[in-house]
């Protein structure tokens, strides 16, 4: 990340949880971090954006450490499943975001609302997904009810933790447990159990995704803003054109874009989609 860049989000980022989002102004950050407003607005259109890249960040982060962690290993070891979850919690704790969360109004705020929302949404949905590689693809229809029972558990169970003298209970054995009970249930669900979130519903569709994502990138590689990426993109196109894509090339480029940070949204959602069209190929591989 470029340094300037790196030195503006993490002095906004201290701003935050020490004043609150809402009362921490662009004028204080650039006091914090010794800017002129200028170089502020060369990296971010506002305040908003600002707060979004520190939450990208994080959660590129623990993207990055979960695909590093599954190379070489069988996608239906749970042992794998419970170390990504546990990489994402330990990332969020790193980077001190729930003591953000505590100081910032999403709900008020739409832009930062709709990005919550698929922030949560994308986290669910990966759950979904690894809960078929566990447990074959016959899961799918109740795949979305068992990631949001998973999570359900999770969620609720390091609450009571806290309140409770129960402090010895480790991230990765709160994590087992409520993969133990969602086994459970999926082991006794019945065929005409009724469904609250169909994950057909849920999850794009690839014949729906691959057009999306590769108008996305046509339309980046013509933003002047892009320029530095062009060459990349070019390539990503080219290879997702292919009759038969080469994805271990497709996600190495991914890497690379996701390294820069960019907080045009446009960007921000192709990576998203891009990331989302590896997983669906690497599941349709196996």
């Amino acid at each position: 990340m470029n340094k300037k860049k790196k030195q503006i989000i993490e002095g906004a980022h201290r701003l935050f949880i020490e004043k609150g989002f809402v009362h921490t102004s662009i004028q204080d950050i650039l006091d914090e971090v010794k800017i002129a407003k200028g170089t502020f607005y060369n990296y971010f259109i506002s305040k908003n954006e600002c707060l979004i890249a520190i939450l990208e960040y994080a959660k590129e982060e623990s993207e990055q450490q979960r695909k590093e962690m599954s190379l070489g290993r069988r996608a239906d070891d749970e042992e794998l499943f419970i170390e990504q979850v546990t990489i994402r919690l330990k990332t969020d704790k790193k980077h001190n975001l729930m003591a953000l969360f505590s100081t910032t109004s999403f709900m008020s705020d739409p832009e930062l609302r709709e990005f919550m929302f698929q922030q949560h949404l994308s986290e669910v949905q990966w759950v979904a997904g690894r809960l078929m590689d566990l447990y074959g693809d016959d899961l799918r229809e109740i795949a979305f009810d068992q990631a949001v029972i998973f999570l359900g558990i999770l969620q609720h169970s390091f609450q009571v933790t806290k309140l409770t003298s129960q402090k010895n209970h480790s991230l990765e054995d709160i994590i087992r447990y409520a993969l133990q009970q969602v086994r459970l249930i999926i082991q006794h669900q019945e065929q005409s159990s009724t469904v609250l979130f169909p994950f057909e519903r849920l999850e794009r569709g690839e014949n729906e995704l691959s057009p999306q994502l590769k108008k996305l990138i046509e339309k980046l590689i013509q933003n002047p803003k892009m320029k530095d990426k062009v060459e990349l993109l070019e390539f990503l196109l080219a290879e997702m054109k292919n009759e038969s894509p080469r994805l271990q090339l497709i996600e190495s480029v991914w890497r690379t874009l996701s390294q820069s940070h960019e907080p045009l949204a446009p960007y921000r959602e192709m990576l998203y989609m891009l990331w989302e069209y590896i997983e669906k190929n690497n599941a349709s591989r196996r």
